[in-house]
């Protein structure tokens, strides 16, 4: 059932590139963590990388990263 739920994630197509990768960019958990030598970062899977979180996560396990949460977008406007 967890399964269902994380490829659920990934149905609006708005969480993967055209390769069919996870865009790393559009991921909640996702950040630029502002160092030269380790550019990218995942708070969920708690590490920083040269490369995109979701590439690594997929190098390491086989299987495209399973933390994928898409961001929430924001209303902005005055309340």
């Amino acid at each position: 059932m967890g399964g269902t739920d994380r490829q659920s994630r990934h149905a609006d197509g708005g969480g993967r590139k055209e390769n069919g990768k996870i865009n790393c960019f559009t991921c909640s958990h996702f950040f630029i963590t502002h160092d030269p030598h380790e550019p990218y970062g995942c708070r969920a899977m708690g590490f920083k990388s040269r490369q995109f979180p979701s590439d690594v996560a997929e190098s390491c396990s086989g299987m495209q990263c399973q933390m994928y949460a898409p961001k929430i977008k924001r209303q902005h406007g005055h309340e």
